[in-house]
Formats: C-alpha cells, sequence, structure tokens
C-alpha cells in the first residue's frame, strides 16, 4: 500500500503558520513581483480566484472582498517543508519527497493498523508539529494514491480517500477527467479528447496494447497503475545538488558596503543551512553583485569573485568568513546595488571530503559541534532563533528576510 501526502494550499498555509490571523480569511499568494496567483485558500478559491491569473485582473475583487495578498517567501516555505517531511519519516522508513508539498510513503506491513485511522493520525500529527494541513491518498499503486489524495482534497470532511480495490476507482473514475492522471501530460490530454476519451474511467477501458502503441511506455504503465499493477517503484535516494544559492533582489538600491556585508552573509548562511541538511560540503563559494539593469540613468555594473576553499566545508563560520571576503573583491564604490546573492559550487558528500596534510582536525571538529548545536536550536525554536554575529542586528534580520526571493538572477561574469 502506499501513501500519497499532499500538503493543501501550501504557500497559503505556510502563510498562516507565520501569520494564524489568516486563518478562515481569504489569502492569496503571488509570484515574484506581484505577478500570478499561485496559491490560494479555500476562501479565495470560493471567490471565483482562479490559479495563475495575473493579480491586475482581479484586483477590484481583492479588495471587494477583502483577500489578504501576499508576496512568496521561498525560504519559509521551504523551512515547513522541512518539518513535514521529516515528520513523516516517523510514519514510514520508506519516504519519497516528490515536491515541496508532496511525498510518497510505502506502508508495506502497516495495513493491519487501518489505513484510515493511520492517514487521520497523520494528519493530526503534522498539523500540530508544523501547522501545515494536508490530505492522504491510499491505494496499491502510485498513481492511484495520487488520484486518491485528489478526491481527499475536494472533500469538505475526509482528510484521506482510500482505493483498497479496483472497484474503488470505478466508482469515481467517470468524474475525474483524464487531465487529473499522473503522467497523463496535456500532450496526450489532447490526444485523449481527440479520441473521445475525457475521463479516467474511459481511459480503464482501453486496451493496454492500444495504450502501448500510442502513449508509448509512460502511458502503459500508468495504465497497469490505474488497474493496480505496481509498475513505478518508490524513489528514496534523494539526488543530491551540485550547486545551492541563494539570493534576493533588494527593496531598495545599496551603496555601502555594511548593510551589503551582513545581508550576504546572511545568505551565505542560509546556503551553508542547506548544505549540511543534504550532508554535503562545498568545495567553493561565489559571490555576485549587480546594479538596477532598469534604471538607465545610473551606472551600471556586474560583478562576481569565487573562492576555493583548502577543504570543502559545510560550517557557516567557514562559509560565512570566505563570502564576506568575496564580497570585498567583488564590491566597487559608487554604485547603486540592487542585488545580490551566494552561491556554493563544487558540493561533494560530506563523508568523501579528504582532509589535507596541514588540516585542522580539531578546529573542524568544533565546528561541527557548532553547528549541529545551532542547527538544533533553530529547527526547534524557528529559523534565525540563532545566527553568527557577521549576519547583524534582528533589525537586519528582519529587513533582508522581507527582500524578493530572484530565483531567476544571472551569474555575472567572474572578475578578479
Amino acid at each position: 500500500m502506499y501513501a500519497l501526502i499532499d500538503c493543501n494550499n501550501f504557500f497559503v498555509s505556510c502563510q498562516r503558520v507565520r501569520e494564524p490571523e489568516l486563518e478562515g480569511r481569504p489569502v492569496v499568494v503571488v509570484s515574484g513581483g506581484d505577478g500570478c496567483v499561485i496559491s490560494r485558500s479555500n476562501e479565495a478559491k470560493a471567490l471565483g480566484i482562479k490559479m495563475g491569473v495575473p493579480l491586475f485582473k482581479v484586483r477590484a475583487l481583492t479588495k471587494r472582498h477583502n483577500v489578504e495578498i501576499r508576496s512568496t517567501d521561498f525560504t519559509l516555505y521551504r523551512d515547513l517543508s522541512h518539518k513535514v517531511m521529516d515528520t513523516l519519516t516517523t510514519f514510514s522508513p520508506e519516504v519519497e519527497v516528490y515536491s515541496v508539498d508532496e511525498a510518497f510513503l510505502s506502508l508495506q506491513g502497516l495495513e493491519r493498523l487501518g489505513m484510515e485511522d493511520y492517514a487521520a493520525q497523520m494528519h493530526d500529527v503534522i498539523k500540530t508539529k508544523t501547522g501545515i494541513p494536508i490530505s492522504v491518498g491510499l491505494a496499491r499503486t502510485k498513481t492511484l494514491a495520487k488520484l486518491a489524495s485528489h478526491v481527499a482534497k475536494k472533500s469538505t470532511f475526509a482528510v484521506s480517500h482510500v482505493f483498497a480495490e479496483t472497484s474503488d476507482i470505478r466508482r469515481v473514475a467517470p468524474q475525474i477527467d483524464v487531465r487529473e492522471v499522473w503522467g497523463i501530460g496535456w500532450r496526450s490530454a489532447n490526444f485523449l479528447y481527440g479520441h473521445g476519451i475525457y475521463n479516467v474511467n474511459q481511459l480503464m477501458d482501453l486496451p493496454a496494447a492500444w495504450i502501448k502503441r500510442h502513449l508509448k511506455i509512460v502511458g502503459w504503465r500508468t495504465h497497469q497503475e490505474l488497474h493496480g499493477v505496481a509498475c513505478i517503484p518508490l524513489q528514496t535516494q534523494h539526488k543530491a545538488r551540485q550547486s545551492i544559492q541563494t539570493a534576493r533582489t533588494f527593496p531598495t538600491m545599496q551603496t555601502e558596503m555594511k548593510p551589503l556585508e551582513e545581508m550576504v552573509a546572511a545568505f551565505a548562511s542560509r546556503c551553508a543551512f542547506e548544505l549540511r541538511m543534504e550532508s554535503g560540503c562545498a568545495a567553493e563559494i561565489i559571490v555576485f553583485l549587480a546594479t538596477n539593469r532598469h534604471r538607465e540613468d545610473l551606472q551600471q555594473v556586474a560583478r562576481s569573485f569565487k573562492i576555493k576553499f583548502e577543504t570543502p566545508t559545510n560550517s557557516s563560520i567557514d562559509i560565512v568568513a570566505a563570502a564576506r571576503s568575496a564580497l570585498r573583491k567583488a564590491f566597487l564604490q559608487g554604485y547603486h546595488y540592487k542585488r545580490a546573492g551566494v552561491i556554493l559550487a563544487g558540493i561533494i558528500p560530506e563523508g568523501l571530503v579528504q582532509l589535507s596534510l596541514f588540516d585542522d582536525w580539531g578546529k573542524r571538529s568544533k565546528h561541527q559541534k557548532l553547528m549541529d548545536t545551532v542547527d538544533k536550536i533553530n529547527s526547534e525554536n524557528g529559523r534565525d532563533t540563532t545566527y553568527l554575529a557577521a549576519q547583524g542586528t534582528l533589525k537586519m534580520q528582519s529587513f533582508y528576510n522581507t527582500f524578493r526571493p530572484d530565483d531567476a538572477v544571472e551569474i555575472p561574469e567572474k572578475t578578479e
């Protein structure tokens, strides 16, 4: 038996964890630059606000119904996602993190506990520990578990739905569009529409040979899974990232070194934390700065500087010190900087780090113990409960946490 855990309205739910007063009120989260709606509360959905709609098109509606509008905060979302996924490991040793708000669990051997009761327990524990509500789909295959989760999310009362037998899916299949099936992309859906196949029941009735001929092996696996034949195994091995980046666009342009130094230190510390969460060490760090290219009345510059560590590290102390040093090399006086970022690259597993002959093992061990303590305090009490003095004051912490994440930042050419 598989379970698919899906965090309900995840970005909105994260905002409500930080601002409990938003509970029960219509809320939308909009993409960077306040562009399009990318997450909606149930109350906002009931008002007719569609996913992906540009905010300006529903501005009158949001004002008329006092809809709360929030910009994205991907650092907050990552933190809460980690908490949810860590909590799920207490329910099953086999967890596949599918996305920031979804995970598959293998419940093999746990069926005797009663699947609906177990799902309710998962919901209650995760809501209590993280504040995030979830829906749970349970079935004999991952594809059916995804569909069961979809049905559960549509329910007003149930937190889970179970497809134990083929007859269970057959009862609701006529009401589910083929576009909702995991593994059926928009091209396949349009192809099926062209052949008069609109719902899951019609898809299941097609001969397997026809599916394999027209939708290839991926479509055939999906078809088999809909019939309860498991063809897609759980992927519990997480593919490590080759680089980790934190970049921000500032609300106001910066001209002095001091605030930039504190911001870059904060970005480096965030990268170091994510690096430790993946049990990796970085061989090099890149710090980059850029002015506002839309301000043609100002001088433009984009600079970066790279530093290689003598020994790959995940210590915030080493990484922040290197980031500040790289910033001083990249910074030029007389420019108005609009964005900055830190990249950790050359990432290798922590267990494969080769110490040099002159490496200070005692210092490295102390750093590791300190980082373990800091991470534990922050995981239990909230992000940035404890942080390096180089990251500045609490006022500065609050300031840079309001920055808009700049995921599309362009990395300038390295300058020496």
